[in-house]
């Protein structure tokens, strides 16, 4: 597994995301031999191009596993009300196993989809009845993001006993659960926020080095232990267009032992990981929903 995911120093997440497609494609035949199509509701708010790029992507994923996919669109600046009505109709939807609203939202509405969402239509895994599962270590789906981390951290190291592993991101979302799911593992883990006095003498006791803090460039040859295996799992568009995560790959690629690259590292895995989830609430509620049709 890892020769055919490892390209030199980059780990590629494309092949990871393959791999685990495979094997959600399985359940989905399984459960399409009972009548029921595992169904992803996308939610879209306005019309950025890089939202639909994303829904173009989850689209062509979905379709080559035999998961049907569904959009809906809102106004740029939906209201309370109309974001809940079309959250309402969907929870109601027997047919419908998952549904994703897509960022960037208002912090108030964002807050609105956690707790309006019901749990059993949550393939992002970020309703709070899901994350309580997850910290009391008895999950259903995982946190989407956090479960591609873990996947892309252990296709090159499978055994995280003792490991020292450094998060730098202490949200709710990615950060917290990350830090369950490493735990749970039996990694050693620090987590560096905003608020970290000295973050390059953090992340250099790092065996595992994980950034998700948005911030360009964060992350540079100081901030990384020889051999290290670093993780960049942010998004940042650049004034030119083009996308890169926080870490300066180019600077530190001879340093580490493996580092994912954006685009092609923890993207893929985690559009692999919503899918895998949509299927997989398709099989703890789908066919009692399908049965009460």
């Amino acid at each position: 597994m890892l020769d055919e995911i490892a390209t030199g120093a980059l780990i590629d997440g494309t092949a990871l995301a393959r791999a685990i497609g495979r094997r959600t494609a399985e359940h989905v035949e399984a459960l399409r031999a009972e009548g029921v199509v595992p169904t992803l509701a996308v939610v879209h708010v306005g019309d950025a191009v890089d939202a639909a790029s994303y829904r173009r992507q989850i689209a062509s994923s979905a379709s080559r596993l035999g998961i049907a996919v569904r959009i809906a669109g809102l106004p740029a600046e939906p209201t309370a009300e109309e974001l809940g009505s079309s959250l309402d109709a969907l929870n109601g939807d027997p047919a419908v196993h998952g549904v994703l609203v897509q960022a960037p939202l208002p912090p108030d509405l964002r807050r609105m989809v956690q707790v309006r969402l019901r749990v059993e239509k949550d393939p992002e895994g970020v309703t709070p009845q899901h994350l309580g599962r997850l910290f009391l270590g008895i999950p259903e789906v995982l946190p989407c993001t956090p479960a591609a981390i873990l996947a892309v951290i252990k296709s090159r190291l499978p055994d995280l006993t003792g490991v020292r592993v450094v998060v730098v991101n202490g949200s709710p979302l990615i950060g917290r659960p990350l830090a369950m799911l490493l735990i749970d593992e039996g990694a050693t883990v620090t987590i560096c926020t905003r608020h970290t006095r000295d973050l390059a003498d953090e992340t250099r006791r790092a065996e595992v080095l994980v950034v998700a803090a948005g911030c360009p460039g964060l992350i540079g040859p100081p901030h990384v232990a020889p051999g290290a295996v670093v993780i960049d799992a942010a998004v940042n568009q650049l004034p030119d267009g083009t996308i890169c995560g926080d870490v300066d790959l180019p600077a530190v690629r001879d340093r580490v032992s493996a580092i994912t690259p954006v685009p092609g590292g923890v993207g893929p895995v985690t559009t692999a990981m919503l899918l895998a989830n949509v299927v997989a609430l398709a099989e703890i509620y789908g066919r009692k929903d399908q049965r009460d049709v």
